[in-house]
């Protein structure tokens, strides 16, 4: 051991040792906030912090950033009506089997769609929850507009040129959108 580690240890101080051939992990699809690269001291690269604010001041030790919604869990009590629905109506992919439960992949393939089977009532509603939206790419929305339409489901709310709102067998509504 070198003299300097040893003084840093004598003074109370613990620097954890690495070895000299290990790399830091980048995240290969940074999420917004943590854009840029800069480099480590030691000249290797390291994801930028992005500056949080509290109250308008610097936020001071660990920053936790969220790199999106993963999933949405909700209740169903008919697991077939809604795989037929989310699979036939609207083209998504079942994402892996699971028994009472259906898990799809949403139209980005990135973020998954969960139902859990009960038998309990449940109000879609409770706890203040509105809706939920799917984006689609634009070719793929249109088709699924006129699926939708083919399909005698009524469309409900807001609706424009790039949204509809519509109502799942659960009661849940569902905004379809593009860009």
């Amino acid at each position: 051991m070198d003299a300097a580690p040893r003084e840093r240890q004598d003074r109370g101080e613990v620097r954890p040792q690495r070895s000299p051939g290990r790399q830091l992990p980048l995240d290969p699809q940074p999420s917004r906030g943590l854009e840029g690269q800069r480099l480590h001291r030691r000249g290797r690269q390291r994801q930028a912090r992005p500056e949080v604010r509290v109250q308008g001041r610097r936020a001071r030790g660990a920053v936790t950033v969220s790199h999106g919604l993963r999933h949405l869990a909700l209740k169903t009590r008919d697991l077939a009506a809604t795989e037929r629905f989310y699979r036939e109506v609207l083209g998504l992919r079942i994402a892996f089997p699971h028994e009472g439960m259906l898990f799809l992949e949403t139209p980005g393939g990135r973020d998954l769609l969960n139902f859990v089977e009960t038998r309990a009532r449940f109000d879609p509603a409770a706890g203040g929850f509105d809706h939920f939206g799917l984006h689609f790419p634009r070719p793929r929305w249109r088709k699924v507009c006129a699926r939708v339409k083919a399909e005698g489901i009524r469309v409900h709310g807001r609706r424009g040129n790039t949204a509809i709102y519509i109502e799942d067998p659960n009661g849940y509504t569902v905004e379809l959108y593009c860009d």
